[in-house]
């Protein structure tokens, strides 16, 4: 008996991928505004005050956390698209 078939397995392997790159790709976004915020503090002290990379170091948790939001429906678009877009 063959319960799974052919397009259950290639949506599933298509569903592991997206989630991987999409994890990846919040995880480096994360990586990118640690990074400009330290090189800010480190070597711009004199402009932290000024805009808009005051707004950047200030909100840099929101920022992340927008970007997951952004990643989190785009992920739910495309595995919508993969299972029930045919």
């Amino acid at each position: 008996m063959n319960f799974v078939t052919s397009e259950a397995l290639i949506s599933a392997m298509m569903s592991l991928i997206v989630i991987s790159l999409i994890n990846f790709v919040n995880q480096f976004f994360s990586y990118i505004v640690d990074l400009v915020v330290k090189f800010h503090q480190r070597n711009n002290a004199a402009n932290l005050a000024s805009q808009p990379i005051k707004f950047f170091v200030d909100n840099q948790t929101m920022l992340k956390r927008v970007a997951t939001l952004i990643w989190f429906f785009g992920s739910g678009l495309m595995l919508y698209g993969i299972w029930l877009g045919g």
